[in-house]
């Protein structure tokens, strides 16, 4: 009984401290695992970002673009929407942004940018970043793209829908590079 009252106060104490509130679950609205539904990506920019992914040139025999083929200028009307992730072992949570679209970042991460690993260990935050952690996993291993609607909610901001893409490109040595093009809008 002591552990948990000693768990309630330091969650209280953290919320405290960030002003934030304990999130909800994510919950998935809407998900396709190995394809992109273009039918029912509510967003057109996230639409516009996955038909541009699968437009790129890919080498014969390989499944998957190389990040060479990416091209920021493809994109600059869309370039606040997308996301970037770095993996280099997702399994073992060796995996991070290196750039978070101000779209997302406004929204989510109220005007900072966020860091997976800082969610990771935060258990505010825990459940986007297992959520993102495994999608991308799936993406890479099935070589494939990912589709997901979802809710999220914290800092008071009530419930946010967002969706998200998970798009690979093929692995570099021991990094592989996923865009992660995002859509946010209150509910």
């Amino acid at each position: 009984m002591e552990t948990l009252i000693a768990q309630c106060r330091n969650l209280f104490l953290l919320h405290r401290r960030d002003n934030s509130t304990p999130a909800r679950n994510v919950d998935l609205i809407d998900w396709e695992d190995d394809d992109l539904p273009f039918d029912r990506i509510k967003c057109e920019h996230l639409r516009k970002i996955g038909e541009a992914w699968l437009s790129m040139e890919r080498k014969a025999g390989e499944a998957l673009p190389r990040w060479s083929a990416f091209s920021p200028a493809q994109f600059v009307d869309v370039i606040d929407k997308i996301c970037v992730l770095k993996a280099e072992d997702w399994r073992a949570d060796n995996i991070e942004f290196s750039l978070y679209g101000g779209h997302a970042t406004e929204f989510i991460g109220q005007g900072k940018p966020l860091a997976l690993q800082e969610m990771r260990h935060n258990p505010l935050h825990k459940a986007n970043y297992v959520d993102v952690r495994d999608r991308a996993g799936r993406a890479i291993e099935n070589n494939a793209p990912q589709y997901a609607r979802k809710t999220l909610s914290w800092n008071d901001e009530g419930h946010m829908e967002y969706e998200a893409l998970m798009l690979p490109f093929m692995p570099q040595g021991k990094v592989q590079r996923l865009l992660q093009p995002v859509s946010v809008r209150l509910r």
